[in-house]
């Protein structure tokens, strides 16, 4: 009975991963659809959704507080980090 259960819902929540992954991959244009290992990585991340769902929301936590990042710096006129750090480091140098 609960491992009828387990595996309903196992089934059921790799399903939903699987579409969504799926709907993603169509529509990303920079990776061909006939491209076998694509197809493998898509069933791979499909059937280890435990792991591959927390990291795929990680990831994207990760990237929108990196935009929220690069926008403050776009905010004082640098475009990225290293060239705050260059500026920072030469407003040091001139001290010295």
């Amino acid at each position: 009975m609960i491992t009828t259960f387990l595996f309903s819902g196992y089934s059921l929540a790799f399903s939903i991963v699987f579409l969504k992954y799926l709907q993603r991959f169509i529509q990303d244009q920079t990776t061909d659809n006939s491209d076998k290992a694509s197809w493998i990585v898509l069933i791979l991340a499909s059937l280890l959704w435990p792991i591959s769902l927390p990291m795929s929301g990680l990831e994207q936590k990760v990237k929108k507080t990196q935009s929220q990042i690069d926008l403050i710096y776009f905010d004082y006129g640098y475009q990225t980090y290293s060239e705050l750090v260059s500026e920072k480091i030469e407003q040091e140098k001139v001290k010295v």
